[in-house]
């Protein structure tokens, strides 16, 4: 993500809390039934409608990407929570 979401390491526990909660949830798995819908009406569209424009297309293909990516959101914010750990220099060998 291009921001940071998260503010406090408070924030961030509550994510790493809540957020494989919200992934389990049966109200979260309608909404991805619903963006997967979604993503159907207009993969269909994007094969059938007429464009004027290759804008148009671009356009489309865009909203699909974006509900695509928006099913994986708690996922995404709950790596975004995850503690950052700090990578140990490789051993210099020689």
């Amino acid at each position: 993500m291009d921001y940071e979401i998260f503010k406090t390491e408070k924030e961030k526990l509550e994510a790493c809390q809540f957020l494989p909660q919200l992934q389990d949830h049966p109200g979260w798995k309608l909404i991805i039934k619903a963006l997967d819908l979604n993503i159907q009406h207009f993969q269909k569209e994007l094969r059938t409608k007429p464009f004027e424009s290759l804008q148009e297309v671009s356009v489309l293909q865009d909203r699909i990407s974006d509900l695509e990516n928006l099913k994986f959101l708690p996922e995404n914010l709950l790596k975004e929570a995850q503690p950052e750990t700090e990578e140990e220099p490789e051993e210099d060998l020689y």
